[in-house]
């Protein structure tokens, strides 16, 4: 003896499908309505809305901390260039020094200021005369 089902095999596999979705949909509304009663879903919906707070409470914070970094840097950067500012000029000093003594070492030394100048001779000497050209051409 056979035993055969009465409704034809697609037909069989469409109510089990059926039977299946109705369910999990009862299944999922079961769990939603307990995690309603139980105000699971509630406190998450206050807990995100908080953090949402936070968040935006933090990014106030950052920016102005970031506005103060950006100023102090700033102050820094300013400050380096006043430290630096007089060590330039006292190169540039320096080195117009050092310009002027190689200078002035193209000329004579004069005597020495302390020296006593009795019997000694004289270096070099220049004269400025204060007639006319014609009369300095004469006397040559």
């Amino acid at each position: 003896m056979i035993v055969r089902s009465d409704l034809p095999l697609p037909l069989h596999w469409v109510v089990v499908a059926l039977s299946l979705g109705f369910s999990a949909a009862i299944a999922l509304w079961a769990f939603e309505f307990g995690k309603d009663i139980a105000g699971v879903d509630h406190k998450s919906k206050v807990e995100l809305g908080r953090l949402g707070v936070e968040v935006a409470q933090l990014r106030s914070e950052r920016d102005q901390a970031q506005a103060i970094v950006n100023a102090t840097e700033s102050l820094m950067r300013v400050e380096i260039v006043a430290k630096d500012r007089p060590t330039q000029q006292l190169r540039r000093i320096e080195a117009e020094s050092l310009g002027l003594k190689v200078d002035l070492g193209f000329f004579p030394r004069p005597l020495p200021a302390g020296a006593a100048t009795a019997g000694r001779p004289v270096r070099a000497m220049r004269s400025r005369s204060n007639r006319p050209a014609r009369h300095a051409a004469s006397c040559r």
